[in-house]
């Protein structure tokens, strides 16, 4: 009976070192004492085996309905509208109108900048225009052009010289057939005569050529050119146009969400250099506000748009304020561990806010929120004994002394409490982590 009771002491204190020490003491005050030492032996591995399973609960799965609670999230306050206000082109800043942390009218100038690249294109790019347009006026009108003019002169001239050359090449042929001039004379005559026959032709040609130029073609494209001119021309005004900038909305002037700025960084000052989309700062719009909140994969399936919700801020004790469900994300969030449940953003947005309260609240401020769910019915059990692993849901079921792994298949769900629609039945233990 000693022998098996050092073994089983033995065995204690290498399962369990928290009772190293009250076994050896507890053996070795009664060594010869066997009954009493096999009675300490067995007290003490009871007492192992519950310290041991104090780590882990058993639930009963049961059958029934629970009234839920609202869920409860907790959230901060967003904007609901940010528009980066960023620079149109390199450009120098003449004057900054606004300080970080300002309320803004929509409309209302921020900045005032100067671009000598920007004025430079726009110059140039009017010059453009001004030349394609005198181009496209010029073919509208070719027929009466300077250069159609001109090839109608050339040509007029050169038939004239032709026709007089002709004239007298064929008098001195005739003479020349008669034996009254020299061959030589003859030859000359003829060789002037086509010189100013190529002549003509080529004038006549010249003009068909020009004239061509005034086509419905040559139109078109100089048309094209006159479009894509002007349209370079505007865009290059309201570029320089846009140097001078205005909020887009009402709401508050931030400094740019640079993280590796600091506050010296923040933003630019009078007749610093900036580069083209340089962010100058952020405005926020505080009009229209949003509580943005996380949910888990439990609760989202059981919200949708328009819900109503309460919304509570930390700084305002007893203030209770109206809200609706706006948006629901239907991307896992990002920071999503894949041992744990996926969570949601949903954006409550808050309805009803009374001026008192308006003027004092900022963003970023905390709040919680809470949403009204339809009661429980099933095979109920804690969150706590949902097992994740790999995308799939399981529970450790205890069977005769053992634990076995199941998947299940959950369904509606609460703060703490959740539906299993299959893989356990009524009466099963389940084992829930403390």
């Amino acid at each position: 009976m000693q022998f098996l009771g050092s073994v089983i002491a033995r065995s204690l204190r290498r399962s369990n070192p928290f009772l190293r020490f009250g076994l050896k003491s507890g053996l070795r005050s009664e060594p010869h004492n066997d009954r009493f030492v096999l009675f300490k032996v067995c007290l003490l591995f009871m007492l192992s085996g519950t310290v041991q399973a104090s780590q882990n609960q058993i639930y009963t799965v049961e059958h029934k309905k629970i009234e839920t609670e609202p869920l409860q999230y907790a959230g901060s306050l967003v904007p609901g509208n940010i528009a980066e206000i960023s620079s149109p082109a390199n450009a120098v800043v003449i004057k900054k109108n606004v300080n970080f942390g300002d309320k803004v009218k929509k409309g209302e100038l921020l900045f005032e900048l100067s671009s000598l690249e920007l004025t430079t294109k726009l110059n140039e790019a009017k010059v453009q225009f001004f030349e394609n347009t005198q181009n496209l006026e010029k073919l509208k009108n070719w027929s009466t052009a300077s250069e159609v003019l001109q090839a109608q002169h050339n040509m007029t001239r050169a038939y004239q010289e032709y026709m007089h050359t002709h004239k007298h090449f064929e008098q001195t042929k005739k003479l020349y057939e008669a034996g009254i001039v020299s061959k030589e004379e003859f030859l000359n005559d003829e060789r002037y005569n086509r010189e100013s026959l190529h002549h003509y032709q080529h004038a006549k040609q010249q003009l068909d050529d020009i004239k061509r130029k005034g086509g419905e073609q040559f139109v078109s494209i100089a048309q094209m050119k006159v479009e894509q001119s002007k349209q370079q021309v505007d865009m290059l005004t309201e570029k320089v146009a846009s140097l001078a900038i205005q909020s887009p909305f009402a709401g508050i002037f931030l400094p740019p969400m640079r993280q590796k700025d600091s506050k010296e960084n923040w933003g630019p000052s009078e007749k610093s250099t900036v580069q083209a989309d340089q962010v100058l700062g952020v405005v926020a719009d505080n009009e229209k506000l949003y509580v943005k909140i996380q949910v888990d994969e439990f609760d989202i399936i059981h919200l949708h748009q328009g819900q109503h919700a309460q919304i509570n801020f930390l700084a305002f004790q007893g203030e209770k304020i109206a809200g609706k469900i706006h948006d629901i994300n239907t991307m896992t969030n990002p920071g999503t561990q894949t041992q744990q449940a996926a969570n949601f953003d949903v954006k409550i947005a808050v309805e009803d806010l009374p001026q008192k309260l308006k003027d004092k609240t900022l963003l970023g401020m905390s709040c919680s929120v809470k949403l009204k769910m339809e009661e429980l019915n099933g095979l109920i059990v804690p969150k706590q004994a949902i097992v994740y692993d790999k995308g799939e849901t399981y529970v450790n079921v205890t069977m005769a002394d053992k634990q076995i792994r199941k998947k299940v298949q959950l369904g509606e769900t609460t703060n703490n409490f959740v539906v299993i629609s299959q893989g356990v039945q009524n009466g099963d233990h389940i084992v829930v982590p403390s």
